[in-house]
């Protein structure tokens, strides 16, 4: 009876985490289909609720490790579009400094609730959700942005 038992806490506690844990595939097909829908007035700059850090306590330490990106979304003058690479697009962060590519420098950076902000103010990025495993940003420069689902 104890193995079965075993067996079965074993069982939802995977689903749960599961359930708790949104996967890149699944917010980019959810966000695929809403771009499609209502086009290049999706709300870029939204913060998921179903983050594991709420908005007013991400800290760089939230945010620190090395992330991959093989999907992202679009918005260049006044048209939506999505991506999808062949080549990871990276962003690492370590202390209170990011790389944004494996070759660039590391370079200092600010965060005000879900934005981060470079030292000289060219980078701006907004932070939509975090988990465990999943990181989303959408990176802003003046009415254009470009979101990336990075994972661990």
């Amino acid at each position: 009876m104890k193995p079965i038992l075993s067996l079965l806490f074993v069982f939802i506690l995977s689903t749960t985490v599961s359930f708790s844990q949104p996967s890149a595939k699944k917010e980019v097909a959810k966000d695929r289909k809403l771009i499609e829908k209502i086009g290049p007035d999706f709300d870029w700059e939204a913060f998921d609720i179903i983050s594991v850090v709420s908005i007013d306590s991400i800290k760089p330490e939230t945010l620190q490790g090395f992330w991959k990106a093989y999907n992202g979304f679009f918005r260049f003058n006044g048209i939506a579009n999505t991506m999808k690479l062949t080549q990871p697009l990276t962003v690492e962060f370590i202390g209170d400094k990011v790389k944004r590519s494996v070759t660039s420098a590391l370079e200092a950076f600010t965060i005000n609730r879900n934005q981060i902000t470079s030292n000289d103010g060219k980078d701006v990025g907004i932070i939509n959700m975090i988990t465990n495993n999943l990181l989303i940003i959408t990176w802003k420069n003046d009415a254009n942005f470009t979101r990336y689902y990075y994972e661990k």
